[in-house]
């Protein structure tokens, strides 16, 4: 997630009298590197990240400050650097006010201090960030994936403040439309989530994986992770169907050695909100799906499902119907034939007539109640595979 704003200039007031005159709201902007540019229009070339240094050199005037600006912040750059000198002798109150309104941080730094030794700090520290976040995601994958090396990942989370006795919690994150990546190359994180992230008072751990992004959470309350998911899915609503995000949430629970656990529930609950089309799916927030999703052996529940449905299932595939889909209505409907005929406008002997097909199919009477339930538990492992 990199470097904030922030955490890159705690010092920097004392070191190089740099100043933050405007957009305090955006000093969580994360920072993937610093940059020097003078032009507007080369602001196109930046990635987005950037902290941008300028001397305003080439201009006669202040006036290009305010269109600079807004250029950088609609390519996500971080913040805006001034050089005052001989060619910024003033910091415009339109600029700044522009700033304030758009959480866009603006600083200046006297002409005297040397530029090349501030962005040497700042890359350094960039690097350091980077170096830790990547030592980081490699333990907690090895923790993850081979849990056996307990004894020795741990130490390593623990030198860089990690709670093995807090509560961890793992939210992971992808597309909600199916994606292919490049090999070696993983999905880029928005910048909306890394400034969200950002945010965090507690500690945070993330690396890549095949379909998204993971997220090692510990020591935040259940309050803390439900108004993070509040903001991230503010922001995931402004996204266009492409960009839209899915994520699963696993439950946060004492015990760093539940950390496997935990990943693969998370994983679980992210396919599971892409295939209802749901954005965010809390492990807490269902029911009997928690038993479902708690099976490591899917084939269990694959064997159910085709021993109580799966007859059903060939049938609807053989003959193009959707007798699966009446019976999904009549379960949900609490067996009441009406309530069926009123949401599939048909009258009820219509339905009754379907209801008597689906009984010669799957040869079960599910007026009896056990029955039911094993029809309904059947649905709900149809909705997870």
């Amino acid at each position: 997630m990199g470097v904030t704003l922030q955490q890159l200039c705690e010092k920097s007031s004392k070191l190089y009298n740099m100043k933050l005159v405007a957009g305090s709201g955006g000093m969580h902007n994360c920072v993937q590197w610093i940059h020097t540019l003078e032009d507007e229009a080369a602001s196109a070339f930046i990635n987005g990240g950037e902290l941008i240094f300028t001397t305003g050199i080439g201009h006669r005037d202040l006036s290009w400050l305010l269109d600079f600006a807004a250029s950088l912040k609609s390519h996500n750059a971080s913040g805006l650097v001034l050089n005052m000198g001989p060619y910024l002798t003033d910091v415009p109150r339109e600029l700044t006010e522009y700033c304030d309104r758009k959480n866009f941080p603006l600083f200046t730094v006297p002409w005297k201090t040397r530029l090349v030794d501030i962005t040497r700090d700042f890359c350094n520290q960039i690097i350091r960030s980077e170096r830790k976040e990547e030592n980081v995601g490699t333990t907690l994958k090895n923790l993850i994936f081979f849990p056996q090396d307990f004894s020795r990942c741990l130490p390593v989370l623990e030198r860089y403040d990690f709670d093995s006795t807090a509560a961890c919690c793992v939210i992971y994150m992808g597309y909600m439309e199916e994606r292919e990546y490049p090999e070696e190359t993983a999905m880029p994180v928005p910048f909306d989530v890394e400034r969200i992230f950002g945010h965090l008072s507690g500690w945070t751990g993330h690396f890549h994986s095949d379909k998204g992004h993971v997220y090692v959470l510990s020591g935040m309350s259940d309050d803390q992770i439900r108004e993070l998911m509040t903001r991230l899915e503010r922001h995931n609503q402004t996204r266009t169907k492409e960009e839209k995000l899915a994520f699963g949430i696993s439950s946060n629970r004492n015990g760093v050695e539940k950390l496997p656990f935990h990943y693969r529930r998370a994983v679980k609950l992210f396919e599971f909100a892409r295939k209802q089309k749901k954005t965010v799916v809390f492990f807490e927030d269902l029911d009997v799906e928690k038993i479902l999703f708690s099976v490591d052996n899917y084939e269990i529940l694959e064997e159910y499902l085709n021993d109580i449905l799966g007859e059903l299932i060939l049938y609807d595939k053989s003959n193009h119907t959707d007798y699966l889909g009446v019976l999904r209505m009549y379960l949900e409907c609490s067996g009441s034939v009406q309530q069926v005929a009123d949401r599939m406008f048909v009258h009820r002997n219509t339905v009754n007539y379907q209801l008597n097909k689906i009984k010669q199919i799957l040869n079960l009477d599910y007026s009896v109640l056990e029955t039911r339930l094993s029809l309904d538990l059947a649905m709900k492992i149809l909705d997870i595979l």
